[in-house]
């Protein structure tokens, strides 16, 4: 579900953080990375547990990663503008992910092991996905917002879609504002 996640993870962290500055690349990585870790550690290294949500989905990897980030890096260093918004993406993707598996969020203070999940490995995964509704309602959704970003910061405009790529920050530019970003200062280059 990767629509849902990032565009999830990038509705919450704007909705909560009204951060403007905040890195979307490293927000949409963290946004991913429950599923960048565990599915392939489901699929490939430990089959066994028949599930594809471990210990990536569990708030002890994303307190660790939190608290890794913040004892690592200084305050107001580039390093941790960069690597909170990989934090605070995780801790997004599991509010999204909330109704699924308690047990696994909680991991391991309800137990060592991890519920199975009956449609485990990829092609089970990828059967259920399309059988599912919900799922496909969600992603409508993720991508529905990824769309209004798309058009509410026109970023079919060059220089407002190097600006997300080069700093990973929504804005119009400065050729759609007369000279001005959208709070009417002067955009830096």
């Amino acid at each position: 579900m990767i629509f849902w996640h990032v565009g999830g993870a990038i509705w919450g962290a704007r909705y909560i953080f009204k951060d403007p500055g905040m890195d979307l690349r490293w927000l949409v990585l963290g946004g991913l990375l429950p599923d960048l870790i565990d599915k392939p550690l489901a699929w490939f290294v430990v089959p066994d547990y028949q599930t594809a949500r471990l210990w990536g989905h569990s708030l002890v990897f994303a307190a660790l990663l939190l608290a890794v980030v913040v004892l690592a890096t200084r305050r107001g260093t580039a390093e941790r503008q960069r690597f909170i918004p990989v934090a605070i993406g995780v801790f997004m993707h599991l509010v999204l992910d909330i109704p699924f598996e308690s047990e696994t969020l909680w991991w391991p203070f309800l137990g060592t092991g991890f519920p199975p999940f009956e449609h485990s490995g990829l092609a089970n995964l990828s059967a259920y996905f399309f059988q599912t509704p919900w799922l496909w309602i969600q992603e409508a959704i993720g991508l529905g917002y990824l769309v209004y970003l798309w058009r509410r910061y026109e970023l079919s405009i060059p220089a407002n879609l190097a600006r997300l790529r080069r700093r990973g920050q929504l804005g119009l530019s400065v050729e759609a504002h007369g000279g001005h970003d959208e709070q009417g200062r002067k955009e830096p280059s």
